[in-house]
């Protein structure tokens, strides 16, 4: 799918996602309609650091 003018395979940042050992579960979706789409996921985890780990798979998913 397009987003932004870029392609866009949720379910390939959601396997970035699950790479992460202390990722249990990932989902990843296109939210909004129009120009207000935007792209969101969430993640069960194990971690305790969540803010941590938000930096980590976000830093993941750049490298995309």
């Amino acid at each position: 799918m397009k987003l932004n003018g870029q392609r866009i395979e949720p379910g390939e940042i959601e396997a970035v996602l699950l790479a992460d050992p202390s990722v249990r579960a990932a989902v990843v979706r296109v939210v909004g309609e129009g120009h207000s789409r935007r792209l969101h996921g969430w993640v069960a985890s194990e971690a305790v650091d969540g803010p941590v780990l938000a930096d980590r798979l976000r830093q993941r998913i750049e490298n995309l």
